[in-house]
């Protein structure tokens, strides 16, 4: 393999290099955050679960949606659920959710509620290849019952809903990779919210970008914020944002916020 012989990590990802070679692993690159077997979980986190990173059945616990599964699936890997919020019924707090790249747009798919459980939906193709297409019919996401940062939703791009692409309220959960696009009423629209937004692009939204009211307290992470119709961020009384390395730029207005 051309590792040497007298280090047990060749490629100082973390993974010894016996254990990279028995799941077919590249024992000279760091390759521990890659997902070999795209099951929704990285080389490092099968190592730690004692799983084998190449076969996608012997992964962690997790419920499995595809929208190409059967409406008798079981939400395992060789046998997905068909729709998200099904995923999201199934699983209990502390589970994953991995979706399959798919165009996700039946009614099933729309108004996703995780009932206040803390879960992560990930998509394992990323925003480009898993879209959630509400249909002008209801918004992507809805977190209004305590979730907080153990809530994570990762890899999705969120479009055409309306009264927002994400709603959340009296709630806190994680957003990371996602693409916010071409939604009525603002892409993310929170109140009393510590939200924490991370690698995301709020894009074309009709309205606001984001949306903060009622003592919200959001944090935003390398993101974008551009060609929304009024507002990249509205901020209203007694709330406010933190941004760091975000690009907000080509909105109607750029930041506004209504408190003192």
């Amino acid at each position: 393999f051309g590792a040497d012989p007298n280090d047990s990590d060749s490629d100082n990802d973390g993974l010894p290099d016996g254990w990279e070679a028995s799941g077919g692993l590249d024992l000279l690159s760091d390759d521990a955050s890659d997902d070999l077997d795209l099951d929704g979980f990285s080389n490092e986190e099968e190592f730690v679960a004692a799983t084998n990173p190449g076969d996608a059945t012997s992964g962690p616990s997790a419920v499995y949606v595809d929208d190409d599964g059967s409406f008798i699936g079981t939400g395992i890997y060789a046998d997905p659920f068909p729709y998200i919020q099904w995923g999201i019924d199934e699983a209990v707090s502390g589970e994953r959710i991995v979706v399959l790249p798919g165009n996700y747009d039946t009614v099933k798919d729309r108004n996703l509620d995780t009932g206040g459980k803390a879960i992560m939906i990930k998509s394992v193709g990323g925003a480009g290849l898993t879209i959630i297409n509400c249909k002008s019919m209801g918004r992507g996401f809805i977190c209004d019952s305590g979730e907080n940062t153990n809530t994570i939703i990762e890899g999705f791009t969120i479009k055409n809903a309306i009264n927002g692409g994400l709603h959340i309220s009296n709630a806190s959960p994680e957003i990371a990779d996602c693409i916010i696009e071409d939604n009525e009423g603002g892409g993310a629209v929170l109140y009393e919210s510590s939200a924490l937004f991370e690698n995301c692009v709020f894009l074309n939204n009709a309205s606001n970008g984001v949306n903060a009211d009622a003592n919200s307290d959001l944090a935003f992470n390398n993101c974008t914020f551009y060609g929304n119709a009024t507002n990249g961020i509205y901020c209203d009384v007694d709330s406010q944002v933190a941004l760091q390395n975000c690009i907000v730029w080509s909105n109607s207005l750029t930041l506004r916020d209504t408190g003192d």
